[in-house]
């Protein structure tokens, strides 16, 4: 294996290459989070209060859209031994 195998395992990522992920985000994933974060913001769980805000619904914790970033770049494109590190 060379080294480029070694550092892309997937192989080197091109310019214009894409990847994606979906994902549901369920009210146990944002009870899980919110138990790992602490962030228990009513605009996560509470819908009432959630429904009478200008976004109209649940919105879910940042952090949750950053891992599934995180994801998509571990595990998409580049792939594998990935690590995400910044975005703007």
């Amino acid at each position: 294996m060379d080294e480029k195998e070694t550092v892309w395992p997937a192989g080197t990522p091109q310019v214009g290459q894409q990847a994606s992920l979906t994902r549901t985000v369920s009210s146990q994933d944002i009870e899980l989070f919110t138990a790992i974060s602490g962030d228990r913001n009513p605009l996560h769980y509470d819908e009432a209060l959630a429904r009478s805000t200008k976004f109209g619904e649940i919105i879910v914790q940042g952090g949750v859209t950053s891992a599934i970033l995180n994801a998509v770049v571990a595990e998409k494109l580049p792939g594998p031994g990935t690590v995400f590190l910044h975005v703007n």
